[in-house]
């Protein structure tokens, strides 16, 4: 079942037409900031979206927090402490 080139001729021609019109489409359309608040305080309504809320801090990871700056700060003292003592006892002399 071949074309006639008659047929084939009328084919291009659509291509060529679709090709011109899709191109003369624009690429990208940004929607209006009035739709945009429509859609926000409509989707608001039933209840799909909801409004910003403020983040919260876990208190178990608020108290992991904590605890865990406080080893670590004891840590310090004591690692200090003991080098300390060392580097003292090999100074003083015994007696």
């Amino acid at each position: 079942m071949n074309k006639s080139s008659e047929e084939m001729e009328n084919d291009r021609e659509w291509d060529e037409r679709l090709a011109a019109m899709a191109q003369a489409l624009p690429r990208e359309n940004e929607p209006s900031r009035m739709l945009e608040e429509r859609t926000v305080s409509a989707l608001r309504t039933r209840g799909i979206l909801q409004g910003r809320r403020q983040p919260r801090i876990n208190s178990g990871w608020l108290a992991g927090g904590v605890a865990a700056s406080i080893a670590l700060w004891s840590a310090s003292v004591i690692s200090t402490s003991m080098s300390t003592a060392v580097n003292l006892a090999s100074i003083v002399p015994r007696t």
